[in-house]
């Protein structure tokens, strides 16, 4: 048995699940699964006291939940349970591993490359900003979007968590109108789960609505590409989960810059340079087609 999906936010366990032999055993809310397993929940300690899970399992077990809070670097409050055995017999919960972040400050002279510019150089109000990895970096924006109050700060081989960690730098300073993030390429490529990616989203645009309620946080879909395309069924599945958070949030938006890189019979357009993972010219063209009614 093991616990295969838990998150706090707002001090509060969204949801609790377990599996046995693969198979979902519990899915409840903190609260129905008190209620259902004759515990209580300490606030105090973050622990669940004296529960008896109805499990439907062979064993005879009675097991104990034992919550901790874990916040690292600004992140979103995570439940880790631990799981013991009462008796003779002892489980360890199983965490779904998760790809450490890495290590920010690989970026550090470009964050100041972008500060000096800053500097020397005013920026437009009701700023329309474009952040996040490689994709975005060698989009030439504003020439794209002519006319537009358009900043561009995307910074190459980045990831979201790279984004929050230089958030006061590339974003904050601007009080953008809009935002158009692209992210979750090269974390999908280096290991990241899709959850994973999901949640440093949803950090992403409580961070900036903490900031400026207003302002509309567009992501822009991960792009399949040649050189990635085993990657791709997991980079869809973070866009699926995004698509569907933004329609359901205010002030948040999905932008699918992905199917226009496919043809009609599902295969990728000749859009790619040499490397098979950046866009040609004309793979920027049909971006910027996709997306230019988002500025109107």
């Amino acid at each position: 048995m093991k616990v295969i999906k838990h998150y706090i936010q707002n001090q509060k366990v969204s949801a609790i699940h377990f599996s046995c032999n693969g198979q979902n055993l519990i899915r409840q809310t903190l609260s129905d699964f008190i209620k259902a397993n004759d515990c209580s929940f300490s606030r105090s300690s973050w622990s669940l006291i004296g529960c008896r899970p109805k499990v439907e399992t062979r064993d005879p077990t009675i097991l104990d939940y034992a919550a901790r809070k874990v916040y690292w670097r600004g992140r979103m409050l995570r439940l880790i349970l631990k799981m013991s055995l009462v008796g003779v017999f002892a489980w360890n919960v199983q965490v779904l591993a998760e790809a450490p972040d890495p290590n920010p400050a690989r970026f550090a002279k470009y964050i100041e490359s972008f500060e000096k510019w800053d500097k020397k150089n005013s920026f437009p109000g009701n700023a329309i900003l474009f952040v996040g990895s490689s994709s975005l970096r060698l989009w030439q924006t504003a020439i794209a979007f002519p006319g537009k109050p358009i900043i561009n700060r995307g910074f190459g081989g980045s990831e979201i968590s790279d984004v929050l960690h230089y958030y006061d730098q590339v974003v904050k300073p601007y009080k953008p109108l809009m935002i158009f993030l692209y992210g979750g390429d090269n974390d999908i490529n280096r290991g990241k789960n899709a959850e994973q990616v999901f949640q440093d989203y949803k950090e992403f645009v409580e961070l900036v609505h903490a900031n400026f309620p207003e302002t509309i946080v567009f992501f822009i879909s991960i792009k399949p590409s040649v050189q990635r395309w085993k990657k791709w069924p997991m980079m869809a599945e973070v866009n699926n989960l995004v698509r569907k958070y933004a329609e359901n949030h205010p002030n948040l938006g999905y932008v699918d810059l992905a199917s226009p890189l496919f043809d009609g019979d599902g295969k990728l357009k000749n859009v790619f340079v040499a490397d098979g993972l950046h866009l040609n010219a004309y793979g920027y063209q049909l971006w910027q087609e996709a997306l230019t009614p988002y500025l109107e």
